[in-house]
């Protein structure tokens, strides 16, 4: 009689795989005391509109994600800032000065 050198083993068994999901921070910051931003997320693209400064929005996303984040100045002068951070490092930001400029980054997890 042949033994089936499979019979024991867990076939269903799959080894761990590396976790692709990372948290994603955008934040808007300077010295505008708001600005408008668009956003894009899992759940597609979001619009807030004259928020206060500092402002900020946190979510998971997968590897391959698109990350987009613009901000515009709501104020005759001053300086905003919109960056994204990904499990709390910043890994794109820009900066722009002036009335009613636009800051934008934008990326691939």
């Amino acid at each position: 009689m042949m033994r089936d050198v499979n019979a024991d083993r867990n076939l269903n068994y799959l080894p761990p795989t590396k976790d692709t999901t990372s948290l994603v921070t955008y934040e808007v910051t300077g010295t505008a005391s708001s600005a408008s931003m668009t956003y894009e997320t899992p759940g597609g693209t979001s619009q807030q509109s004259d928020m206060s400064l500092p402002w900020s929005h946190t979510f998971s996303a997968e590897e391959g994600q698109f990350l987009y984040i613009s901000a515009q100045n709501q104020d005759r002068a001053g300086t905003v800032t919109a960056a994204i951070k990904v499990d709390g490092v910043i890994a794109k930001s820009s900066t722009s000065s002036g009335a009613y400029v636009i800051a934008s980054t934008s990326g691939r997890l």
